[in-house]
């Protein structure tokens, strides 16, 4: 997985869910998935924008997948 991304660096393409970091204060710090809309943060579509002080955001991973898994596993068992 990538590394955090600052805001104040670059931000990510619109309409992509991406991880954020939210650090509003000691008490309220976190990580949560939101989308880049027209230079607004979306926890879900149809919500109002985000008010918290986002400082990084990095892209999701790609989903596991079990047929890769089990490929990927049995060739380094030797078993391909």
């Amino acid at each position: 997985m990538s590394d955090w991304i600052p805001m104040s660096e670059q931000l990510p393409e619109g309409y992509r869910l991406a991880l954020v970091s939210v650090n509003e204060n000691k008490y309220l710090r976190g990580v949560n998935t939101a989308m880049l809309i027209d230079g607004k943060w979306y926890l879900r579509l149809g919500e109002e924008p985000l008010k918290l002080r986002l400082n990084a955001w990095m892209p999701l991973p790609e989903p596991w997948d079990e047929t890769e898994g089990k490929t990927n596993f049995q060739e380094k068992e030797g078993q391909a």
